[in-house]
């Protein structure tokens, strides 16, 4: 099914309908959708968990703009990540999943969000995606992650430092601390 979700229960989500807007706290999105519409859940100022599909491709322009999400999980099979999707979000930590490939404009600009990991396979991140005071972005050498941190001024930190080093454990059978070694580098939860 190439089902694109804009409604829910038979209404419209958007600014043009409050009561909707002021109600849902949580939400699931079945396993039928594989693109979120432009400002589908805009301004839903009670949102404030969301299941995603895994087989969500596409969230569009101004998605959930605006709603109260305060924790994010995007699903493993998301490309896109439209203009503005997750703008003004309460969510502090976010873990981009590997095959995203594009971050719009605006896309993550969250004054709550603090940690940011972008993988490899994103080769475009907008203009603005993500504000530039007060985060750290963790990524690979060499990344679009490096390369947008290097010109808005932004913390970077290399996960191959981690990540090496706790293959290297487990590959002469000793178990990793990653506590010790992560906190050097990362300061999620």
């Amino acid at each position: 099914d190439d089902t694109i979700y804009t409604s829910i229960f038979g209404k419209a989500l958007n600014s043009n309908n409050p009561t909707a807007n002021d109600v849902i706290e949580e939400l699931v999105i079945p396993d039928t959708v594989i693109h979120i519409g432009n400002a589908a859940f805009r301004e839903c100022y009670a949102l404030k968990n969301i299941v995603f599909s895994n087989k969500i491709t596409f969230i569009g322009d101004l998605a959930f703009s605006s709603s109260g999400i305060t924790e994010l999980y995007l699903p493993d099979s998301l490309k896109i990540v439209g203009r503005s999707a997750f703008e003004e979000g309460d969510f502090s930590e976010l873990i981009i999943p590997n095959g995203v490939e594009r971050i719009n404009e605006n896309a993550l600009h969250s004054y709550s969000l603090t940690n940011v990991y972008i993988p490899e396979s994103v080769q475009y991140i907008g203009k603005n995606a993500l504000r530039q005071k007060d985060i750290t972005i963790y990524g690979h050498a060499g990344s679009e992650a490096a390369k947008y941190a290097s010109e808005n001024n932004i913390v970077f930190i290399m996960t191959e430092n981690i990540i090496e080093d706790f293959i290297k454990c487990y590959a002469n059978c000793k178990t990793p601390n990653p506590c010790i070694e992560c906190n050097k580098y990362m300061k999620f939860g």
